[in-house]
């Protein structure tokens, strides 16, 4: 056959045309046998269809995939050679999910993070992604657009955070990517709470008092107690 030609028709459908060929061989072309074919990992996914003239018809195609187009015509003698070979591709779809946040620098209030592109972006480019934190309780979606990067600022000390991103493209959102931990440093604590004076002996003198109220992300092991004459 020559001039075939391929194109998507619809969500997962696709057909394919094809003039008849410029000889028949002295007898008619009675069908036609069409093939796509694409990588899939290091082998490749076949599909074939036999029709008695065009269009051939593919449905339940996989969403932004790209396939290698081939047809060959049959008489009373057998099968023809291949076609030149076309491409065809299918709808876009919303992008693959990305590979999780890369955490950079961390301090005790904020965490760099950065991201790419997944590497499947179903034959639409991305557009903009959404950053997701988890402070324990909920997921907060603390950035959208397009960079590839972002500081979350405005944290506790000492407090574990989780984030994962995903892409988004004319054809919808992705999935998330996996997620990616960080804890941020802890601080000095705050002041210890109600100091009292237990009592007073000519030896010395006795005082309590309760656990800071904020401890910097990391729990109080000591305390200094300091005595000044007044």
């Amino acid at each position: 056959p020559q001039a075939v030609a391929a194109a998507g028709s619809g969500k997962g459908v696709a057909q394919v045309w094809w003039e008849a060929p410029m000889s028949e061989g002295g007898s008619a072309v009675v069908s036609y046998k069409v093939q796509l074919t694409r990588k899939e990992g290091s082998g490749q996914d076949v599909l074939v269809t036999t029709v008695e003239r065009a269009p051939a018809t593919f449905e339940g195609l996989p969403l932004g995939t790209t396939y290698r187009v081939q047809a060959m015509a049959m008489n009373a003698q057998g099968w023809s050679h291949w076609s030149e070979p076309t491409t065809l591709t299918t709808d876009p779809a919303p992008p693959g999910a990305p590979q999780p946040p890369v955490v950079g620098e961390v301090s005790s209030d904020f965490v760099s993070l950065s991201w790419s592109a997944p590497a499947c972006h179903k034959n639409a480019p991305v557009e903009q992604f959404t950053l997701q934190m988890h402070d324990g309780t909920a997921y907060t979606a603390i950035y959208t657009g397009s960079l590839l990067s972002f500081q979350v600022g405005g944290l506790v000390p000492g407090s574990p955070y989780k984030f994962r991103v995903r892409a988004a493209n004319c054809k919808g959102e992705g999935p998330y990517s996996a997620l990616v931990s960080a804890v941020t440093k802890p601080v000095v604590p705050g002041p210890p709470l109600a100091v009292t004076l237990v009592s007073v002996s000519g030896s010395g003198i006795k005082v309590k008092w309760a656990p800071p109220a904020f401890e910097g992300g990391s729990s109080a092991h000591a305390y200094s107690v300091l005595m000044q004459e007044v």
